[in-house]
């Protein structure tokens, strides 16, 4: 008997193919693809298979092994497929797309057909137009990479972009911005916008009735990388040194974290900007919940998933107005100041101070609920799936 999905269609078997998911030594690596399965859950069969390019020295061309562990698979069947670097030059791409391929086959011959392809990122898109146009099977590909934003893709890449995402039955970049981005390349293809996914089960507000009197808390979390603001958020620390009251909660990793670390000593607030490096969802939403209100003047995002997992939290956020935050952080829900204008940034966090309170954490919460939950966004995922299998 075929099973329905909570929207009262049928529930249909679906295959993400990624080159970017959490692992057990990286489990907040590219975590909004795993977001995204979780979400399609909701209402599709979903299986994961997760490529890794092994070294150039391992013994077989390819293997595929069934994700072990339960805190990376999350109820989802994951299979990580390593596959080696070919040795002659010229032949990575062909050595990819045929090792997906037979992954591919080894999942279908378990008893996993699927309706749908969902890759994530247009080289994903590559292996999965190539299989799908094969078999007649119907290829989504979401888009989540700033490289579009940036202007950084190189010639050679646009060619697979535009290749992968032409051949595609629906693109679904997380953002209106990043969409205009990849149109700005020349691309053309069925777009629809697709946001990123917040899980609302470990983000939700919690009261803080009771602790008057504490230091406010500010949160920041994301890669620690100067794109991201890091150095601007040190910057603007400095200028409240003279004022009590408050704590930043940094959580993130990356190659730059301990010079950071050694700045904010240096500038002399080291004991009260707080490096956590890289944390658990479960831990980084614990603490956002405790937190008053976020920081994040990051100067490009192609959707800003913790600033929505902020909001999600009840917490305001004080950001720098890029296109990628104008939808999510309005006037009821942060503050937004000039890029790269630390004076205006500094004033609005010294107005967060004083006012954090003033916003509705419930409010914030419904918003990101409503629009970006699991739910909202596996249904959205659902109309998109069941609108390209109908064309098939």
């Amino acid at each position: 008997m075929v099973s329905e999905s909570v929207t009262g269609k049928r529930r249909l078997k679906v295959l993400f193919i990624t080159g970017s998911y959490p692992t057990k030594d990286h489990p907040a690596d590219n975590v909004f693809v795993r977001e995204h399965a979780k979400a399609a859950k909701i209402n599709d069969d979903v299986r994961v298979l997760y490529w890794i390019q092994a070294d150039s020295g391992a013994r077989r061309l390819w293997q595929i092994e069934e994700e072990s562990d339960p805190e990376v698979a999350q109820g989802i069947v994951t299979y990580r497929l390593f596959y080696r670097k070919p040795r002659l030059p010229g032949t990575s791409l062909a050595t990819y797309l045929w090792c997906v391929g037979r992954a591919f086959r080894q999942i279908k011959r378990s008893g996993f057909t699927p309706d749908v392809i969902h890759a994530h990122v247009y080289v994903s898109g590559l292996a999965a137009v190539a299989i799908g146009r094969r078999l007649g099977i119907p290829v989504a590909v979401t888009e989540h990479w700033s490289i579009f934003s940036r202007k950084a893709l190189p010639a050679s890449e646009i060619l697979k972009a535009r290749l992968a995402f032409g051949l595609a039955d629906a693109v679904l970049p997380v953002s209106q911005p990043l969409m205009a981005a990849i149109q700005s390349y020349g691309i053309k293809a069925n777009f629809r916008v697709i946001p990123n996914a917040v899980d609302t089960s470990i983000f939700f507000p919690e009261s803080k009735c009771g602790i008057d009197g504490r230091p406010k808390r500010i949160v920041f979390v994301g890669n620690l990388l100067p794109e991201k603001g890091i150095g601007d958020i040190l910057e603007v620390l400095v200028k409240l040194r003279e004022r009590s009251g408050w704590q930043m909660h940094i959580f993130g990793g990356g190659p730059r974290q301990g010079d950071y670390e050694e700045m904010a000593r240096q500038l002399g607030i080291g004991d009260r900007a707080i490096f956590h490096g890289l944390q658990p969802k479960q831990e980084v939403a614990r603490m956002m919940r405790q937190c008053d209100f976020m920081l994040h003047p990051s100067y490009g995002e192609t959707f800003g998933a913790s600033t929505v997992e902020a909001l999600a939290c009840g917490i305001p956020v004080v950001a720098y107005d890029i296109p990628a935050f104008r939808r999510t952080i309005s006037a009821n829900r942060g503050i937004l100041v000039p890029l790269g204008d630390k004076s205006s940034l500094a004033a609005a966090v010294v107005r967060m101070l004083d006012h954090c309170q003033d916003y509705a954490p419930k409010e914030l919460n419904r918003y990101a609920a409503d629009n970006f939950s699991l739910a909202a966004v596996g249904k959205q995922l659902h109309e998109a799936y069941c609108q390209i299998s109908k064309k098939r």
